[in-house]
């Protein structure tokens, strides 16, 4: 171990999840010490509203973040704003109130964005910015989707809203899709391009007709337009 190079050993720690761990490997010895003071060694952050904020500025300040894998935040107002760094791999907000402006986080690696925010009005994010995300989970009143077209990596949606809104047609043509469900429906029938679909769980559109009598029928159109991809067994009825 003691003639591997930096960046071997770094690859290595790359598999290590839990801070605990990190911590023992840094006290290992002083090689081990000073690679952690150097790239960082810190791998999950839980902020809360019971955090202590003078150790919190404490960290931000001297610790390298840069090994930061995963950060969960809980009923914090405006969370964005207690992440001065990149935000990591895996981002939870949870409880939190989001806010009232559009988010501008830096450029981020994050993969998975978790979101449970039933206080603010609209959440507002410039998706440009997480351009890797391959997970996303809304529990929300509404969400924008401007902007979330250009995350093509997307595999994973679950997008659970109280406002009445529309899925936007795009979503059909990601590439990598495994897993949708939502309790939105589509804004027009989805034709589905991913092969690697596996689950589709989505309401069907409802639409309105006037019957010559004046009156107002309803009915339900197909969630799907004519594709062999998804099977009628995965659609909600």
């Amino acid at each position: 171990m003691i003639n591997l190079p930096d960046e071997i050993i770094l690859e290595i720690w790359a598999w290590f999840f839990n801070n605990k761990d990190m911590i023992a490997l840094r006290r290992c010895c002083k090689r081990f010490k000073a690679l952690g003071d150097k790239y960082g060694y810190i791998k999950h952050l839980n902020i809360s509203i019971d955090t202590n904020y003078m150790n919190l500025v404490k960290i931000w300040g001297k610790q390298n973040l840069n090994s930061i894998q995963s950060i969960h935040i809980n009923e914090i107002n405006f969370p964005a704003n207690w992440i001065p760094f990149q935000w990591p791999s895996h981002t939870t907000f949870s409880q939190c109130r989001m806010g009232f402006f559009k988010i501008f986080p830096p450029l981020s690696p994050t993969t998975e964005l978790r979101i449970t925010d039933y206080k603010s009005k609209k959440i507002q994010i410039d998706w440009s910015k997480l351009p890797k995300l391959k997970l996303l989970e809304l529990y929300v009143n509404d969400i924008d989707f401007t902007g979330l077209e250009n995350c093509r990596e997307l595999q994973h949606l679950n997008i659970q809203v109280k406002t009445k809104i529309l899925l936007p047609s795009w979503i059909a043509n990601l590439k990598n899709l495994v897993f949708l469900s939502t309790n939105i429906p589509p804004e027009s029938n989805m034709h589905f391009i991913s092969k690697k679909l596996r689950v589709c769980m989505a309401p069907k559109r409802e639409k309105v007709r006037i019957l010559k009598n004046g009156r107002k029928n309803s009915i339900t159109e197909n969630f799907t337009a004519e594709s062999n991809i998804v099977p009628w067994r995965h659609l909600i009825e």
